[in-house]
């Protein structure tokens, strides 16, 4: 890339329930938007009016933290769907 840019983060394009790298080269792309990891789920609630309405809430319960270093390190940690941690360190190479 120009300028020698060598890690990229990226959200606004939900796809799971862990963020997901890749790399070419000296480059390393995180995509870190997990805000669709439960497609389908129904949360219903009560509105002001105090009756309960139910809709689609694809948020999901996956969170995560997507850290870069000013070493070039990443760290990703956070909370699957499932309830499992994830936590793991990106090195350069």
């Amino acid at each position: 890339l120009k300028g020698d840019i060598e890690r990229l983060v990226v959200g606004h394009v939900p796809h799971g329930d862990c963020p997901t790298v890749i790399r070419s080269g000296d480059v390393m792309v995180v995509m870190g938007d997990t805000s669709y990891s439960k497609m389908g789920h129904k949360t219903t609630e009560k509105n002001v009016k105090g009756e309960e309405v139910t809709w689609v809430d694809n948020r999901g319960d996956a969170v995560s933290e997507v850290l870069v270093y000013l070493d070039g390190s990443v760290r990703v940690h956070g909370v699957l769907s499932t309830g499992e941690k994830v936590d793991y360190n990106l090195f350069r190479e």
